[in-house]
């Protein structure tokens, strides 16, 4: 016959070691998030992750910040993207981190998002605005040429 304590007297037994408490998340309602806004370990060696709530009054969405063990405090050495796969920090982004594949593995699996999903990065907004920037330039420069008077000789 199986003999069923209370709570307290559960938590008095010395043959358990530890206890699981399962807490359904709407129970806590929106003042408290357990496991979000702290580093933790991203099981890749040397890469730590940080997923931050979504803050509405300062517009910003849920989003992960990634970097090495040893870069969590330097903001410029971290990539960051928001729960819709759009970066979150554009102008601490970095490139060649945010490029790295295994740190877009991580950044998907904190947020929650499935394999495919194509994650915005630095170097496609820089080279959409180098298109335009050349493009403009060009324009400019077509204007220009028609511009200009041919050389009269003597």
């Amino acid at each position: 016959m199986v003999k069923h304590m209370g709570f307290l007297e559960y938590l008095d037994a010395e043959e358990i070691d530890y206890l699981i408490l399962e807490v359904p998340t709407d129970l806590f309602g929106d003042w408290v998030v357990l496991d979000e806004s702290q580093w933790r370990d991203s099981r890749v060696k040397n890469w730590m992750y940080r997923v931050d709530p979504a803050r509405p009054e300062q517009n910003q969405r849920r989003h992960v910040h990634i970097a090495q063990s040893k870069h969590i405090n330097t903001k410029t050495q971290q990539a960051s993207w928001n729960d819709n796969a759009t970066q979150h920090d554009k102008h601490s982004f970095n490139a060649k981190i945010g490029s790295n594949k295994t740190v877009q593995v991580i950044a998907r699996r904190a947020l929650g998002l499935s394999d495919d999903v194509i994650l915005e990065r630095v170097t496609d907004l820089i080279e959409c605005q180098s298109v335009t920037l050349i493009e403009e330039n060009m324009q400019g420069i077509e204007s220009n040429l028609w511009q200009v008077s041919p050389i009269q000789s003597e």
